[in-house]
């Protein structure tokens, strides 16, 4: 393989790892005097950084969560919070961190905007359990979908009948009449309803 070629390739991946498509959805957008940001999954990270940096670059006042897989966010971001949880499978922080951040949705003010960064990953990142579901239950559960067979699609169904969060529940949390939410799709056809089991 050529210099050239190698280069094309790197320039590439460097593009596409920037997040262009979201920067230019975003930067459409005429945000009000407050942004709130909730980037869940393993691409949160990357996906938030280019967001505040847009937020910065702007004059834009924001604040937010993001909540990533182990190890998945290098460094700390201006007004965001950062919390990690365990992937494939729940654990503890996932529950605990998905409650802090249904809480500060709760406080949200209606005039405020919001904006939503999913990626693969969130289903198991960002859990509240229906019920008294235990932590184990709900493990060996999402443990026995993950071995099954079936597809992401199938799997997902199931989760979002033993979730607060899932299959849109969490939306009831937010008050701001404007929400955003840009999803980077890790499912066939891209479907919404799939994605972070919606």
């Amino acid at each position: 393989m050529n210099t050239e070629l190698l280069d094309s390739l790197e320039l590439t991946l460097e593009q596409y790892a920037g997040f262009p498509k979201l920067s230019a959805e975003l930067d459409a957008i005429s945000f009000g005097s407050a942004v709130n940001l909730l980037a869940i999954g393993k691409s949160a990270y990357p996906m938030a950084k280019v967001a505040t940096e847009l937020f910065a670059r702007k004059g834009i006042s924001y604040e937010g969560y993001l909540l990533t897989k182990y190890g998945h966010s290098p460094q700390s971001l201006p007004h965001i919070i950062s919390l990690e949880a365990s992937h494939p499978l729940p654990d503890a922080n996932s529950i605990k961190h998905s409650r802090d951040i249904l809480g500060w949705l709760s406080s949200l003010c209606p005039e405020e905007d919001m904006v939503i960064l999913l990626s693969g990953g969130t289903s198991a990142l960002f859990e509240v359990p229906e019920g008294r579901q235990e932590l184990s239950e709900l493990n060996k559960l999402h443990d026995a979908l993950l071995k099954s067979g079936k597809s992401i699609a199938e799997i997902n169904e199931v989760r979002r009948q033993y979730s607060k969060v899932k299959g849109g529940k969490a939306l009831k949390y937010i008050a701001c009449e404007r929400i955003y939410c840009f999803a980077l799709s890790d499912v066939q056809n891209n479907d919404p309803e799939v994605i972070g089991s919606a």
